[in-house]
């Protein structure tokens, strides 16, 4: 799966490249290419389902954004150009000639669903420090299926840019979030996974007092830094892991009893 954005102020070579973290060290190259593999997947679940909750210039932009990102396995040759991505001075070279960029108009968002739903990814990457780090955090904390897969797609969204998916209101993103998750509205309408998962300074919270004017889905879908930090390291053991996450300053882990005996 490709991710590219057009959109992003910071280019696609910065957003995807390995990091490094506050240590300096470079990133496992098995990061890259886990967060990858389900980056896509979870553009292919939101891109599948996204006529369900969205409409009028918020459905199509989201759109937009999806088939930017997933313009390899649509079938394009180039990742694709839409009317207003970029400035008219720029199709033309310094003679006023066209450079030959075409532009293309976007794909009716029903049809872009359609195509989605039948894409099949391919095989998952072998196995990475984020991807063992995400393993071990579901046994220690117990963590729900529902929890888990909000950390996993909170990563993806905090390591690449995320298409611009407008949310209405509060209600509205928990019904979005029920969707993108696969669970029931109970379970996120009870909102103790997202509150658990903040309280431990893993999941970023909506921003106070904005929260019931909707934003967008990447604020509820959000890690912190040092989130990301602990989780794209190796660490020898759970209780390694453990203490790492324990570190962090202001994220209210060290609230929390170690589950690690």
């Amino acid at each position: 799966m490709t991710i590219y954005s057009f959109r992003s102020a910071v280019s696609d070579q910065t957003r995807l490249q390995p990091s490094c973290g506050r240590d300096g060290r470079a990133e496992h190259p098995g990061n890259k290419a886990f967060l990858h593999h389900h980056m896509g997947r979870l553009l292919l679940r939101i891109g599948s389902i996204l006529p369900q909750w969205l409409n009028g210039p918020e459905l199509a932009h989201a759109a937009r954004d999806i088939e930017r990102m997933c313009w390899r396995e649509l079938g394009y040759g180039k990742a694709p150009l839409f009317p207003g991505d970029v400035p008219p001075f720029l199709l033309h070279d310094e003679n006023g000639h066209p450079t030959g960029e075409p532009l293309q108009e976007p794909m009716p968002p029903a049809e872009l669903a359609a195509r989605l739903a039948v894409l099949e990814l391919s095989v998952p990457p072998s196995l990475s420090p984020t991807e063992s780090n995400l393993q071990a955090l579901a046994r220690l904390l117990n963590l729900t299926p529902a929890e888990s897969e909000w950390l996993l797609w909170s990563c993806c969204f905090t390591r690449f840019a995320p298409p611009t998916i407008a949310l209405r209101s509060a209600e509205h993103a928990w019904s979005v979030l029920t969707a993108v998750l696969g669970v029931s509205p109970d379970v996120i309408r009870s909102r103790e996974s997202p509150h658990r998962l903040q309280v431990m300074g893993m999941l970023k919270a909506p921003p106070l007092g904005l929260q019931d004017r909707g934003l967008l889905l990447s604020d509820w879908l959000t890690g912190t830094a040092h989130f990301m930090d602990v989780v794209k390291t190796a660490h020898p053991g759970a209780a390694e892991l453990w203490r790492a996450l324990q570190a962090g300053d202001a994220s209210g882990t060290n609230a929390w009893d170690s589950p690690v005996q």
